[in-house]
């Protein structure tokens, strides 16, 4: 075997999980490796844990729908993901061109096999009796035809991560849930080098390699570990964003109506609420739980006490990173009123909501990942910026970020999606992940409008 190299990895998420697994699983390796986040696992305040998650394989950006057709087949057909994917199908109600542009790359990667590709068009008559009808009172509003991929649907979030979690800690991965105070940069002549962590309870940690993938926190905690360098701090690149999730437990005489009711993602104004975002119903789970999301999203601007800056940071309090039944502003309830109400319409009629939930992640400019080594950093490593739809890639994206650490030093991590989730994007390149979930506020502003 070859001699040992040790990693550290900042945050269980969905990077995070990925990658210990992924180095534990390549058996030509001699790791240690050490996976670290603030409670045990899976993480409640994480955005990778949730009631459940999109899984589709349509982008209208060609490279992460190459992606997502390696990420596909783990799901349907891996032991380790297939108890945790429910193969519903993804309907889409859009009058923008993103369906169209999927359709466009189903044709360039199967140019000689049409029968590979899965997603059709349907008329607004036939989604109204598609799976049994349990969109039958949805509002379609103008769309003359609606998108839908039955080779498509959703996966128990929360469950997957605690499964890949503890392969991973069978596989010899070490876990702990002290958490993280700060990197160790040693910086004695003008290079910078990360040497190690500090934890929550004060003990230093060393390795060969820091990988931060701590998600909403990755700003945060580098600008807390340099807090006089811009260098190192994150800028502009990522920005921590927060997004409202909402459910309801059907009674026992609607559960018939939602037996095999497919992902919804309604883009239209009437069931979104703004132009900048969509509705997301993603089915019923086997307990009778409809579980929604609203595509807005929001920052959470504050003074960061080291840096002496205003910067979007993460809150603490359970009821604005858990499910909570308490507060929540006004505005994301009217919201939410709005997407359960366009999602099924009569059929949820007086169906009150449960529990809100405000999910934060990590966000790009362009909602394309950042998964790079980092340029003024020696040992250091980033994987971040999930940006809302990053959750999905877990059966592969820790082979990449492998990928990415293994190529820090000689530049062999190379191409397409290494250039897009670099550390310094090409400017000139204007292409975008994903077109959801942008900024519409700050939750301090929502928080006083309700006083």
């Amino acid at each position: 075997m070859p001699p040992e190299q040790s990693f550290i990895i900042v945050g269980a998420g969905n990077f995070g999980a990925a990658t210990a697994l992924a180095l534990k699983q390549d058996k030509t390796r001699n790791v240690k490796v050490t996976l670290i986040d603030t409670t045990t696992y899976p993480n409640p305040g994480a955005a990778s844990h949730d009631v459940n998650k999109i899984i589709r394989p349509d982008y209208a950006d060609l490279d992460y729908m190459k992606l997502m057709a390696e990420v596909m087949p783990c799901w349907q057909t891996d032991e380790l993901y297939k108890p945790f994917y429910h193969e519903v199908g993804v309907v889409r109600v859009d009058s923008s061109s993103f369906s169209d542009d999927v359709m466009k790359n189903y044709d360039i990667m199967y140019p000689d096999d049409k029968t590979q590709i899965p997603a059709k068009w349907l008329s607004v008559e036939e989604a109204r009796v598609l799976s049994g009808g349990p969109l039958r009172d949805a509002n379609y509003g103008g769309v003359d035809k609606v998108f839908w991929n039955p080779a498509s649907g959703w996966a128990a979030a929360a469950k997957a991560l605690e499964a890949v979690v503890g392969t991973a800690i069978k596989a010899g991965v070490q876990y702990s849930s002290l958490g993280v105070k700060r990197l160790i940069i040693d910086d004695p002549d003008g290079s910078a080098k990360c040497t190690g962590v500090v934890l929550g309870n004060g003990e230093v940690l060393k390795a060969d390699v820091i990988l931060v993938a701590a998600g909403a926190h990755t700003a945060v905690l580098l600008a807390d570990s340099a807090p006089k360098s811009e260098k190192i701090q994150a800028g502009d690149r990522l920005l921590a964003t927060g997004a409202i999730s909402f459910y309801l437990t059907l009674p026992e005489e609607k559960i018939k109506d939602f037996v095999n009711c497919p992902v919804v993602k309604n883009s239209e104004e009437h069931t979104k609420g703004s132009l900048e975002c969509a509705g997301e119903s993603m089915g019923m789970t086997p307990d009778g739980v409809l579980k929604f999301n609203c595509d807005i999203s929001f920052t959470n601007n504050l003074l960061h006490p080291a840096t002496q800056k205003v910067m979007s940071i993460p809150p603490t309090e359970i009821g604005e990173t858990s499910w909570t039944s308490g507060y929540f502003p006004k505005l994301f309830k009217e919201r939410s009123a709005k997407v359960l109400e366009g999602s099924y319409g009569e059929l949820v009629k007086c169906l009150p909501i449960e529990k809100y939930r405000m999910c934060w992640d990590a966000t790009t400019p362009t909602h394309d990942f950042l998964i790079t080594p980092h340029p003024h950093c020696a040992n250091l490593c980033v994987a971040s910026g999930g940006s809302f739809h990053g959750w999905k890639f877990l059966p592969v994206i820790g082979k990449y970020i492998v990928r990415m650490m293994d190529g820090r030093a000689d530049g062999s991590f190379k191409g397409d999606l290494a250039e897009r989730w670099a550390w310094d994007r090409d400017p000139d390149d204007k292409r975008a992940a994903n077109p959801t979930y942008q900024i519409e506020g700050d939750l301090q502003d929502m928080k006083k409008d309700d006083e």
